[in-house]
């Protein structure tokens, strides 16, 4: 994986994981990981299906459902409401870039906060065990966005 010289949430200068603001407003102040322990594709996908099969979230993408969990963020199991949505990279090969999709809603979701003052979900990067990128956003039905 790549060294991270950005916080992964708020893309400040100078962090090599999620920076103390970052912390305080998407994980309510718990020290959490930029790495999860899992793999996108490693052996999970039984784990994988049956955690989209409960989160109703419009859209084509897919999402995961997701809990932080002694300081690490893992997939929700069945009955355990999620506090998260990871947005894997698609795994439709015929979306051009599609690996930085991620990225790409990660960026846009920053402008629309930083630049626009858009009400926007806490949001970040977060990154599988294998270094992949994914987007993590704190599930907007959870809690109330705080603005500066």
């Amino acid at each position: 994986m790549k060294d991270i010289i950005y916080c992964p949430a708020l893309l400040t200068d100078g962090f090599n994981t999620y920076s103390p603001t970052a912390i305080k407003r998407l994980f309510q102040g718990k020290k959490v990981s930029h790495i999860m322990d899992f793999n996108y594709d490693d052996g999970q996908y039984a784990i994988i299906a049956e955690n989209t099969s409960h989160i109703s979230v419009s859209g084509v993408q897919e999402k995961l459902s997701a809990v932080l969990d002694k300081g690490k963020v893992r997939l929700a199991n069945e009955g355990e409401r999620g506090r998260f949505i990871i947005k894997p990279a698609p795994d439709n090969k015929a979306l051009r870039d599609r690996k930085q999709i991620p990225a790409n809603e990660h960026l846009t979701m920053q402008i629309a906060r930083q630049v626009y003052n858009i009400m926007t979900a806490e949001n970040g990067m977060i990154f599988f065990a294998d270094g992949t990128p994914a987007y993590i956003t704190r599930r907007f039905d959870e809690y109330i966005p705080s603005y500066p």
